[in-house]
Formats: C-alpha cells, sequence, structure tokens
C-alpha cells in the first residue's frame, strides 16, 4: 500500500491504492494506521473543518483516505489565498485602529496577529473632531478660574480639622491626586458631625470613591451648603471642575464655626429677625406706598387745549 502524503498532493485529487483485503489487513499494520491518524489529527486542527473524528472506528484503508481529502482540500483552499490582498488588509486594519502591527502579507504573520480576535473587535482610533476641541476650550476656560491660594486654603483647613499630614500645596495636581477618590473629604465631615458618613470605603475602585465623593456631597448639603454651591461627582473623580471642588470647600468652611471648629473665609451673616404686632401690620396696610405716585396739590390750573372760546 502507498500512502500519498501532502508533498505528493498536485492539482488533482489524490488517490491511495490498497492492494491488500481491507477485512484481512485492518491489524496487520499498526505503525501505518497511527502514523495516519497523526496526518490526520494535525490537518484537522489547521484546517478546522467540520469533520467528526471518527479514526479509531475507520479501517484502515478509510482513515487513509480522509487524510488525503483533508490534505487536498487545504491545498485547494489555500492556493486562493493572496499575499498582496492580505497585506492591505492589515494595513487597513493598521490605519484605522492605529495599532503597531506588522502588515506583512505572508500566511504565518496573517493567522498571528487575527487569530484571537482582539484586533477585530478594538474600536477605531477616533479623530479629532471639532466638539473634542470646543469641549477641550471649554475645560480650559473652566479652569483657568482655578484658584490656586483658594485650593490651598481649603488644604490647610482640611489638615487641621482631621489632622492628616497632607501636603497642602494649592497646584492643580496636588489637589486632585489627594482628595480624587473621596476618603479625606468624608473624614472632614465625620469631624464636622459625627458618624455622618457611616462607611467610609477604602477601594481604589472607582465606583468605591464615587460613592465615597456622593456620601460627602450628601453631608455637605445637611450641613447647610447651598445646592449652587456643591459640584458633580464627575467634577472632582474625572477632573473636569476643580473650580467647583474649592468653592465647595470654602462653603462648608464657612459653617465649621457652627460646628465647634475652625471656619476659613469671610464670617457668614447672622439672622435679623424682626416681629411686629398685629397693630403695626394693620397700621401699614393703610399707607399708601409712594410706587403708586401722589396727587397731593394737584389742580388743572395753567392747562389750557386748542384756541379758547369767543362769546
Amino acid at each position: 500500500m502507498e500512502l500519498v502524503t501532502a508533498d505528493k498532493v498536485a492539482g488533482e485529487k489524490p488517490q491511495i491504492t490498497d492492494d491488500d483485503d481491507d477485512d484481512d489487513d485492518d491489524d496487520d499494520d499498526d505503525t501505518n494506521y497511527k502514523d495516519g491518524e497523526e496526518v490526520f489529527e494535525g490537518y484537522y486542527m489547521k484546517t478546522g473543518l467540520e469533520i467528526e473524528k471518527k479514526v479509531h472506528s475507520m479501517s484502515r484503508s478509510q482513515s487513509l483516505d480522509l487524510v488525503a481529502s483533508c490534505v487536498y482540500w487545504l491545498k485547494m483552499i489555500n492556493s486562493k489565498y493572496s499575499e498582496e490582498l492580505a497585506q492591505e488588509c492589515l494595513e487597513w486594519i493598521r490605519e484605522i485602529t492605529g495599532e503597531n502591527i506588522d502588515t506583512s502579507g505572508n500566511m504565518d504573520n496573517f493567522y498571528e496577529i487575527l487569530k484571537d480576535g482582539t484586533l477585530l473587535c478594538n474600536p477605531p482610533a477616533r479623530e479629532k473632531k471639532l466638539t473634542d476641541v470646543i469641549f477641550s476650550l471649554f475645560c480650559f476656560q473652566i479652569n483657568s478660574k482655578y484658584s490656586e491660594e483658594l485650593a490651598q486654603e481649603c488644604l490647610e483647613w482640611i489638615r487641621e480639622i482631621t489632622g492628616e499630614n497632607i501636603d497642602t500645596s494649592g497646584n492643580m495636581d496636588n489637589f486632585y491626586e489627594i482628595l480624587k477618590d473621596g476618603t479625606l473629604l468624608c473624614k472632614l465631615v465625620n469631624d464636622l458631625k459625627p458618624n455622618s458618613v457611616k462607611k467610609i470605603n477604602v477601594s481604589t475602585m472607582a465606583f468605591k470613591c464615587m460613592e465615597n465623593i456622593n456620601c460627602f456631597l450628601d453631608v455637605a448639603r445637611e450641613m447647610g451648603v447651598p445646592a449652587q454651591e456643591t459640584f458633580q461627582t464627575v467634577d472632582l473623580w474625572e477632573r473636569q471642575n476643580l473650580n467647583s471642588v474649592v468653592i465647595c470647600l470654602q462653603s462648608l468652611g464657612r459653617k465649621g464655626g457652627n460646628y465647634g471648629k475652625p471656619s476659613i473665609g469671610p464670617k457668614e451673616a447672622d439672622k435679623n429677625v424682626r416681629h411686629f404686632t398685629e397693630e403695626q401690620l394693620k397700621a401699614g396696610q393703610t399707607v399708601i406706598s409712594l410706587q403708586y405716585g401722589s396727587n397731593k396739590g394737584a389742580n388743572q390750573s395753567g392747562i389750557n387745549f386748542g384756541n379758547t372760546r369767543h362769546m
């Protein structure tokens, strides 16, 4: 019997000649049978053909015929592969995704680059559009209002209240790094108003840090910070508007004295409540406000309209 290998495969489907009787020689030549099984399994894995592996249940000639068929179809399929088109595809993928890949069109390189599918799923590299430029200018305009002096004053006040040994430099990078996870802000409001934040997350995961910031904002509102002087969570976590964070801390710092702690900024005005009696309120209803004008001393003297009447 002659086994036709991949090297002997030409343009036509290979044939296997078996001069022996299949029924008589199925168990005679185990070596050739195992070789055929290895070749079959190798090409089965490489080509990905949807063929059930039934080598062990086949006769020797049937298994070898299946091997030769796999080799034949592999040659036929790969003969249509174009390195020029493959290279063109890889160059296009590199341009779209921005990944630094080898754009050689040979079959091995093409397979190694694309086999895991990650490059095919990568989002395209986004070009810088007009909306991105406008957003960048908007952020620049917001951050231009940022005051390092006020930020430093806030950090010094936080250090005094919490007792934490922090860098009080007012530059934007330091201010962001110290406050971004929200843990120090939660400690601050807990020192001002004990047990106001029940649980402080120490994890560095994004949603945990943003939860800390949300807890701080809720307590700040309860302590009297106006809604227009608070900030959004992303303003701090994504560094979109650090100036609003400074404004919020300044507003909270002015209320420190109400909780027996040092305060910063100008002193807030005290309420001046006035109480009027019922008689005073009724007397005020009889007074004509100057907003309605006055008719005191009004007359028509010296007013003439048109020609006088002749008698």
